[in-house]
């Protein structure tokens, strides 16, 4: 079993402004509900660094695809999409 962290609140913003592509995410969601998910959001509050970012959103996911940029590989089973 691993040993608990504490986590100082007052530095969580600072960490997720950090995560590589989150200003990209927060420009392309445009006001549209948008949510940090999955592993991403346990390496911010661990403080490590996370190789992706898991984003759910309450809304179509093309428009988010198309103002996100970059190469965009739709998976129509589980509607989620993957970017480069």
């Amino acid at each position: 079993m691993s040993a608990q962290r504490e986590i100082d609140p007052s530095q969580f913003e600072a960490r997720l402004g950090a995560l590589e592509g989150m200003d990209a995410v927060r420009e392309a969601a445009e006001g549209r509900p948008a949510y940090l998910v999955g592993g991403a959001v346990r390496d911010l509050l661990l403080g490590e660094a996370s190789p992706d970012l898991d984003i759910a959103l309450e809304d179509e996911i093309g428009p988010f695809l198309e103002a996100l940029g970059g190469e965009a590989e739709q998976h129509e089973r589980f509607e989620t999409a993957s970017v480069v």
